[in-house]
């Protein structure tokens, strides 16, 4: 459905996505996270068709207004009141939308206006859906939605359960992609020569270390796996 090879972007001259290749099929779930400054957002644009990489080529098997895209900050008129914005689109009978429709954009929430941006969608029946910085308000779209899905966040548990893949980006670069299974740690800590140490091991391995040494087996959440493996300078 969305198809990047090779792609790269400059901002100002500084490179802030690294020769990315990725697929998104009918059906993916996938999650992208990283740090700061990682590229998110600008790679979440991209594949919206937002803004156009510096190099690389990106396709697109679907038309773009099917693409449902929710910025990080979805930005209206301020002074607009929510009805005046549906009514813009050809969208009818919004009255089970759970948005006060005599509400000025300029008082919404954030979450409201993630909302918004993916109401103004429905008319086209869109087929995937990106967010761009995940909401708890949006759990109930995310979970109803027929199509594919791909989340950016900053943390792999509030999105956990949405999701089947992973891609974490480190400085611009996907630095890990696959099945969110392989997140799956434990730690084991023991005794050497040298005193306690640790080691991480995927949580279906086999501890490799005699057994009366071992003093601990640890459970370790996704985002420890993260942060220890994938967002060291």
């Amino acid at each position: 459905m969305i198809k990047l090879k090779n792609v790269s972007k400059l901002v100002h001259n500084n490179e802030i996505l690294s020769n990315i290749t990725l697929q998104v099929e009918d059906k993916d779930r996938i999650g992208i996270v990283g740090l700061h400054g990682s590229g998110k957002t600008i790679l979440m644009e991209i594949l919206a068709g937002e803004i156009k990489p510096s190099s690389g080529e990106v396709y697109f098997d679907v038309d773009k207004r099917k693409i449902a895209y929710i910025p990080q900050v979805p930005k209206f008129p301020p002074y607009l009141k929510v009805k005046e914005i549906l009514n813009l689109t050809s969208l009818e009978h919004f009255e089970t939308i759970d948005l006060e429709k005599d509400k000025k954009v300029k008082d919404l929430s954030l979450e409201e206006k993630k909302k918004l941006s993916f109401y103004l969608y429905l008319p086209y029946s869109p087929k995937c859906l990106l967010i761009d910085d995940f909401t708890p308000g949006l759990k109930e779209i995310v979970k109803n939605f027929n199509g594919c899905v791909v989340i950016s966040h900053h943390n792999l548990r509030d999105i956990w359960e949405f999701i089947n893949d992973v891609i974490i980006l480190f400085k611009g670069k996907i630095v890990f992609y696959d099945k969110k299974e392989k997140l799956l740690y434990k730690v084991v800590l023991y005794r050497s020569n040298e005193g306690i140490k640790e080691i991480w091991q995927r949580e279906e391995e086999e501890e490799n270390i005699e057994k009366d040494k071992i003093v601990e087996i640890r459970k370790v959440t996704p985002d420890e796996v993260f942060l220890h493996f994938y967002s060291r300078t």
